[in-house]
């Protein structure tokens, strides 16, 4: 019997966790700093867990960077993808650092470059609790103007397709109002690389060991 987790351990589960380790061989991880994570929390045993990882479809990526075609065309030829270097993406729950970009990052990048724009993507189920927080992120949204541009709740191949297009994908986590969240892995940073898209982040958590070095 194999336990996959994708969270970060909770002090406060600690009990529920532990009380149905005896019927669990495994315990799946998908980084190195989840498994360590564990332990700590936990205290769990180094041979409990199994180190494994997240996984994309490479594909699909693949499909987002073809040409588009043209108008008519009966082939597979068509207009290349080009890259904008004007663009940043952020795709992440807004709780996740959307605020420090907004509010300080973004700003700072506008007056050295003011053509820059930010290219926005989340999830469509807003919970309750974040109200307050997601009506400031609305007001520094429509403060910045045209230089913040919201996507929406994208598909995957319309998700890939914007990180085909874009300069850089941007990402300064933890937001202060969730501080002690850190990425167990990072699927966003694993889309990025797998598209080509430089990424520029924050050192925690997991995502020094699912970003390559170069």
């Amino acid at each position: 019997n194999l336990l996959w987790c994708h969270d970060l351990a909770m002090g406060r589960q600690r009990n529920t966790f532990n009380g149905v380790l005896w019927n669990v061989d495994q315990v799946m991880t998908v980084s190195r700093f989840m498994a360590d994570q564990y332990q700590e929390v936990y205290g769990l045993p180094e041979e409990l867990f199994w180190v494994t990882r997240n996984g994309i479809d490479l594909a699909e990526v693949a499909r987002a960077a073809e040409p588009v075609p043209l108008p008519g065309a009966e082939f597979a030829s068509g207009m290349p993808i080009v890259r904008d270097r004007k663009k940043l993406l952020y795709c992440a729950r807004p709780e996740r650092g959307l605020d420090v970009l907004l509010e300080s990052i973004f700003p700072t990048l506008l007056e050295k470059d003011p053509h820059l724009v930010l290219y926005l993507a989340g999830y469509d189920n807003t919970v309750p609790e974040m109200a307050p927080f997601y009506r400031h992120i609305d007001q520094r949204i429509a403060a910045l103007g045209d230089r913040v541009v919201w996507l929406g709740s994208l598909t995957k191949a319309d998700l890939y397709r914007h990180y085909a297009t874009a300069a850089l994908y941007v990402y300064p986590t933890p937001s202060p109002t969730s501080a002690a969240f850190a990425e167990v892995s990072c699927i966003s940073a694993m889309e990025a690389m797998a598209a080509g898209t430089p990424i520029v982040t924050s050192r925690r958590g997991a995502l020094p060991e699912t970003i390559a070095p170069e």
